[in-house]
């Protein structure tokens, strides 16, 4: 059994269809599943872009306005749209045939005085829950597009909740502006990006040119060949997995009189890469929560009144565009869709103008990929116009430090030896600074280990351990853990999340029996450390030749006592008194016996370090 839940008003109206018109330039649809309503519930998200000069639209959910180009309606809260056809705009699932007409679409956003193609961004929800994952298929059709009033149109979105829990989603633009023998992005994201894949569905390409477009199948660059002109309707459909998601879209291309491609790359370039080889237009920032950014785009000269063209896409779904600022020369329409706190500006002088994005709080409510895309244009000549490019913004939630080093978390070390550990913490956020690096609260530093104090030199902080295990130490295992943190609040107050911490730990393994001995270091002065008598040591050193002076300068490794393996039955007391050594001679020379605190339960197999003795029994 099939369940229909509309998140959106949904009002019945008959109109009467208005014949020989079209009114679509884009056309969308993309699913989610949503479990908070049902096992195998679907969500699907329909984005439009229309001629809001069509007669038959009818705002603030049933109001029928005749708008000129400059016009936008005083209640925007919601549209029906009617097509040429009868029962168009429609939604079908295509598993029973069953339908939805008419639709009520929220409207986000508005052209400006100067686009005189006068459109308006609307989109519509609905949930739909099915009796099992799928697979399952929903159309959205109508008549007519914009540019060919006798043109139907439609688009389906493929769902199979077994294989994924999401679709693609693709970014929504009036129009592309293309140069003859150029490339532009066809805006896309997914949970997994890598995964996307492009295809155009040529049986339905609207154009006189259609050997002249190619579409490249991993990176979404839509090519047009040498001196082609004129506009075109393309279906595009991406798809990541099994899921996916299609698209109908309009674009205009011209052989020359591009009034302003880039001047160059943006300026800065924070974590920025060109999305293919073959076009600069598309560029991937990184960004993290509580800290602002600005991306500068340098432009050659436009004309004065130029307008732009923008529109996003944030997770999927839409935002209206507030406070935008306008300067000479240019103006910027409300149809940039971005999250409510980011800042958006247009700015032109006679030398230099360009293109600044900046966002001054994005937090952990905007975690996220946001990509939009935008071209200016000639008001006067709307054939004249840049490139359409993309900016890629992801927004990541402000990790805590990382550590760079240590690398290595199993060492081994020699008793007698300087041991030494560099740390290094770094905050994947630039503008965030490493605020402490220490010994974690839960560690002990072994007898005689120092650490710190710290270098912290903002986004990165150095430390040094160092230790010289002492007589005693062999066969001990330490684990030293090292505590990063970076700074204890955001510096926006709405973005105080606390203090973030990272902890990296490394394990010292002392090496049983074996000491090295330090300069002029005498086989009496290491006897003394290890409570026997140096003829005893030295017999168990027979290269040593001079026992009285710097052993060092004869041997660099010093045997401290023979290596013995527990055989089955023996236990602690039992081997001391067979080696004739007593029990705290072997704690002292094995350290795990003594941190384990079971001295007399000894595993078969075990290797413990005994110095013995044939004159000495406890």
């Amino acid at each position: 059994m099939v369940e229909m839940r509309r998140l959106l008003f949904f009002l019945c109206f008959t109109f009467p269809a208005v014949l020989g018109q079209g009114n679509l330039h884009f056309a969308s649809i993309s699913w989610a599943r949503n479990t908070s309503l049902g096992t195998y519930a679907v969500t699907y998200s329909i984005k439009a872009i229309w001629n809001r000069q069509y007669p038959n639209i009818y705002f603030c959910g049933g109001q029928q306005v005749t708008l000129a180009a400059n016009q936008v309606p005083t209640c925007v809260n919601s549209m029906i749209v009617l097509g040429a056809q009868d029962g168009t705009p429609q939604i079908k699932y295509l598993e029973s045939n069953q339908t939805e007409y008419p639709l009520t679409m929220t409207a986000t956003s508005f052209s400006t005085a100067n686009d005189p193609r006068a459109w308006v961004v609307a989109y519509y929800v609905v949930t739909r829950v099915y009796n099992g994952p799928g697979p399952w298929e929903v159309e959205f059709s109508g008549c007519c597009l914009a540019k060919s009033p006798q043109q139907a149109y439609s688009v389906r979105a493929r769902v199979h909740m077994g294989q994924a829990s999401q679709s693609p989603t693709i970014v929504a633009i009036p129009s592309f502006h293309m140069q003859s023998d150029s490339s532009a992005w066809i805006g896309a994201d997914s949970s997994s990006p890598a995964d996307l894949r492009w295809s155009l569905d040529n049986s339905w390409v609207y154009s006189g040119y259609v050997a002249g477009i190619a579409l490249s199948p991993t990176t979404g660059l839509l090519s047009v060949t040498p001196n082609s002109t004129g506009s075109a309707y393309i279906k595009v459909i991406v798809s990541s997995g099994y899921s996916s998601a299609s698209a109908i879209m309009s674009f205009d291309t011209n052989s020359s009189g591009v009034v302003s491609p880039l001047a160059g790359s943006p300026n800065p370039l924070p974590n920025a890469q060109p999305f293919g080889a073959a076009s600069p237009l598309v560029m991937d920032y990184n960004f993290y929560t509580g800290f602002s950014f600005q991306i500068t785009i340098p432009l050659t000269t436009m004309p004065t009144g130029a307008w732009m063209t923008a529109n996003s896409n944030l997770n999927g779904c839409c935002y209206p565009f507030h406070s935008v600022q306008t300067l000479t020369g240019f103006s910027i329409g409300d149809g940039v869709l971005a999250p409510i706190t980011m800042s958006f500006n247009l700015m032109a002088n006679q030398q230099s103008p360009s293109l600044s994005i900046g966002w001054n709080r994005p937090c952990q409510g905007n975690v996220g990929r946001a990509i939009l895309c935008m071209s200016m244009a000639d008001s006067v000549n709307t054939a004249n116009s840049t490139l359409s490019f993309c900016l890629r913004l992801t927004i990541i939630d402000n990790p805590p430090p990382v550590f760079v080093r240590p690398v290595e978390q199993q060492l081994v070390w020699t008793m007698g030896q300087l041991g030494a550990i560099d740390v290094e913490a770094q905050d994947p956020a630039p503008q965030d600074s490493v605020s402490l690096l220490d010994i974690s609260s839960n560690t002990t530093l072994p007898s005689g280990a120092t650490f710190g104090p710290a270098q912290l030199l903002g986004s990165r902080a150095t430390n040094r351990l160092e230790w010289v295990p002492l007589a005693g130490a062999g066969g001990g295992v330490y684990t030293i853990c090292f505590t990063a943190a970076d700074r204890k609040v955001s510096p926006y107050d709405h973005c105080v999340v606390g203090q973030r911490t990272a902890t990296r730990c490394v394990t010292i393994s002392v090496v049983r029996c074996r000491y090295v001995p330090r300069t002029r270091e005498s086989l009496m002065d290491i006897a003394f450390l290890f409570q026997t008598d140096w003829i005893q040591l030295w017999s168990l050193n027979p290269d040593i030749t001079k026992p009285d002076f710097g052993v060092g300068d004869e041997v660099s490794i010093l045997n401290t006592g023979h290596l013995y393996q527990v055989g089955s039955g023996d236990y602690l007391t039992g081997i001391a008194y067979k080696m004739g050594v007593t029990v705290k001679s072997l704690l002292l020379h094995n350290a795990d016996l003594a941190q384990s605190g079971s001295e007399d339960t000894l595993p078969t197999g075990k290797t413990i370090c005994v110095m013995p003795s044939s004159c000495k029994r406890e």
